[in-house]
């Protein structure tokens, strides 16, 4: 759970506490190079005792590293995955899904909710370095606030249609130079990708894009840190 990090004026949004979005696409990863297949998915169930995984490792692809989730659990039960700073819950699915996880090479720590208190931890392994590492930060986009946007999502038939439509949302930012770039951070060919806004050449906003069929969504995700100041 992120919480308010400060209070700001701004008229396309709105501060309040509230979760991260999640980062699991209930997708498959995208076929990449015959040089380097695409890994197969670990099997990760939630049942009444617990969880169980069909291996300790798994072999992240250029999409992510892929996870097949499903179980016998009550309705209403979550998969817990944790990770070195990082975390997040997602609902099991009726019918075993593969997810596409953007978490880093090291231990993933899984649980479910609602059944026995039980671990299990699963080793991510990249030997392709498909991981780019860093933050937000790293591209002079320190976090600031984590807002409930009143704007949004953007839609478009690419990427930068609608991150242009998300634009023409804000109005504070009417009529000044505006430019977005896609942030070379976690895994490039996920299925959500991270862009930064900038204004007169200032960093604002970062915005979450991810493709549902034909279409494009961007959807604003968090300030950084210079609107703040």
């Amino acid at each position: 759970m992120r919480t308010m990090a400060a209070a700001v004026a701004v008229s396309g949004l709105l501060l309040v506490a509230g979760c991260a979005p999640t980062r699991a696409e209930r997708t498959a990863a995208p076929a990449g190079p015959a040089a380097v297949p695409e890994p197969e998915p670990v099997d990760v169930r939630c049942g009444p005792d617990g969880v169980t995984v069909s291996g300790t490792t798994v072999r992240a692809g250029r999409a992510g590293v892929p996870v097949r989730v499903g179980g016998t659990a009550p309705a209403g039960t979550y998969l817990n995955i944790g990770w070195t700073h990082g975390g997040e819950g997602n609902p099991v699915p009726a019918s075993p899904t593969v997810w596409t996880l953007a978490v880093p090479p090291g231990q993933l720590r899984l649980s479910c909710s609602n059944v026995e208190k039980r671990e299990a931890v699963v080793t991510v392994v990249d030997p392709s370095s498909f991981w780019r590492p860093g933050t937000t930060a790293d591209h002079s986009c320190p976090p600031g606030g984590i807002p409930s946007w009143k704007v949004g999502p953007g839609r478009g038939t690419s990427a930068n249609a609608a991150l242009a439509d998300l634009t023409r949302q804000l109005s504070e930012y009417q009529g000044q130079p505006t430019s977005w770039r896609k942030l070379p951070v976690g895994y490039l060919d996920a299925p959500v990708s991270t862009w930064l806004l900038a204004v007169q050449g200032e960093p604002r906003i970062t915005a979450l894009v991810r493709r549902t069929g034909s279409e494009f969504k961007a959807d604003p995700d968090a300030l950084c840190g210079p609107l703040l100041r």
